[in-house]
């Protein structure tokens, strides 16, 4: 039986875009379960305990797939909207996963994944790669506002220096201006 990697793979190597498989990219949509494990924080610590002023809501083992051909993996950061309760969690590989936290009996027990989209490159807006990839931090503008759906995400890159506002959808708004030294990626 061919898998949906086993497709993806031959049009990338036919240099075919998913959009040209209607079948394969409405299969695609689809977002598989994360697969979530809760595990404990520590061996002395467990759901409920505080460490200062801190309550321990629970701690979440993630497995690593790919969806969407994005790895859903090595998050860098993650920005919450607390008005759409989305957790956005961003990739070193150029991801942006909307994920939406599952509490049972006011204890985070699971993950659901919401959305998988690519970062965009802001003049030809095609998916960030190679280099352009490594997306380090992250805020949210507008995730407390009242508002809803108008959260915006502020995400800086670390291998070509650059702080990028984008909306939630992946697509860039504005590309801010680095000052001089931050501009010299010799200076990282």
């Amino acid at each position: 039986m061919i898998t949906l990697p086993a497709i993806r793979h031959l049009a990338q190597a036919l240099g075919l875009t998913l959009m040209l498989l209607p079948h394969v990219s409405a299969a695609a949509d689809a977002l598989p379960a994360v697969g979530a494990r809760p595990v404990e924080f520590a061996a002395n610590l467990r759901n409920g305990d505080r460490i200062g002023k801190i309550r321990i809501l629970g701690l979440l083992q993630l497995p690593s797939f790919s969806v969407n051909n994005l790895r859903f993996a090595e998050f860098s950061d993650l920005a919450w909207d607390d008005v759409d309760g989305i957790l956005y969690a961003q990739s070193d590989q150029g991801g942006l996963f909307w994920l939406q936290p599952v509490f049972t009996n006011s204890y985070l027990t699971d993950i659901k994944l919401i959305k998988a989209l690519p970062l965009r490159e802001p003049d030809s807006g095609k998916a960030v790669r190679w280099t352009r990839t490594d997306a380090e931090g992250m805020d949210i503008i507008n995730g407390r506002n009242g508002r809803k759906s108008d959260a915006e995400l502020v995400i800086s890159f670390e291998r070509e220096p650059r702080i990028l506002r984008y909306r939630t959808d992946g697509t860039v708004i504005r590309q801010y201006a680095l000052p001089k030294p931050l501009d010299a990626v010799k200076n990282y």
